[in-house]
């Protein structure tokens, strides 16, 4: 076997991401919301490690279930989509391997879902046609704050060591920022567990992540029930009403074009799934109570 020697450059390039991944986290201890935190850990993810498509999930509750409830993701797209009204389920026995994952000398769980014998109801991104998961436990003295899930379903390329190991580096240190604003704030945990989703609603928020323009009615139409049936099951599964849901999701995707590549309004508008110009001004004024009038450097609006 022959070794390898490392280039002067290396060890340089080493230290700058590890410098990167240091300056994040002491940007992010200033943001003391933790739906805000997770949001802006996934978008460092994604944008500055270049971590394809990722997710966090965390604990909300050990008894008598392990459920992992959903913070902020990234879509189909490659877009920042709110998850927060997803759950799942975490089986017991997987749940203590996580927690002696870094006892073994590892950082991440590898999973293939080639195997047609995979039960992907109990994963987070219904996707039928994505080759592998990996699961990066946030860990606190042992204790499993949350998890980063992540693939790359979009590309359909090969797990990344590389940029798997920096997503653990962030991730050891991320978790204690977590853990201290969890604790803080108990408004989070007080929510009432959301019922898993059944296969039904996975189904609808697949569709949804895929094609927001789809209206309450055209879902129904999709999968033969009544608009009723829809509205009152995707209330009482997720948590909010379908309308709500799907309004909040194209807004997120309008605010993500607007920061990484501005387009105009009107452009972002449509492409983020509003069916006219007219319609986003609506829901951009109702969600935020302004008018869109100006976007600053970094995409966020400023009051006319």
């Amino acid at each position: 076997m022959t070794n390898t020697v490392p280039t002067p450059s290396e060890p340089t390039t080493l230290a700058s991401e590890l410098t990167t991944i240091v300056s994040a986290i002491d940007r992010l201890a200033q943001v003391e919301d933790v739906n805000q935190l997770a949001r802006e850990a996934v978008e460092f993810a994604r944008e500055t490690l270049n971590v394809e498509r990722v997710c966090i999930y965390l604990v909300e509750s050990t008894q008598p279930e392990i459920v992992m409830r959903g913070t902020w993701g990234t879509s189909d797209r490659g877009v920042t989509t709110d998850e927060r009204g997803l759950a799942h389920v975490y089986a017991r026995d997987d749940f203590e391997g996580l927690q002696a994952l870094h006892s073994r000398r590892e950082l991440w769980e590898y999973r293939s879902l080639e195997s047609q014998s995979t039960d992907r109801r109990r994963l987070p991104w219904t996707r039928e046609d994505r080759d592998w998961l990996a699961t990066t436990p946030l860990l606190v003295a042992r204790e499993i704050v949350g998890v980063f899930y992540n693939d790359t379903a979009i590309s359909k390329s090969p797990l990344d060591p590389g940029k798997q190991a920096k997503l653990a580096v962030f991730g050891s240190l991320l978790a204690s920022l977590l853990r201290e604003r969890l604790s803080h704030q108990s408004v989070d945990r007080q929510r009432p567990p959301v019922p898993k989703t059944s296969r039904f609603i996975d189904k609808v928020l697949y569709d949804l992540e895929r094609e927001p323009q789809l209206t309450g009615e055209q879902l129904a139409e999709r999968f033969r029930v009544s608009a009723g049936h829809l509205a009152r099951t995707f209330k009482a599964e997720v948590g909010t009403s379908l309308v709500e849901y799907r309004n909040r999701l194209r807004l997120d995707r309008f605010f993500a074009a607007m920061r990484t590549s501005p387009p105009s309004l009107h452009e972002a508008a449509i492409a983020a799934g509003f069916g006219s110009y007219a319609q986003f001004l609506r829901v951009h004024r109702q969600i935020t109570g302004l008018a869109p009038r100006e976007y600053s450097s970094n995409g966020q609006p400023r009051e006319e």
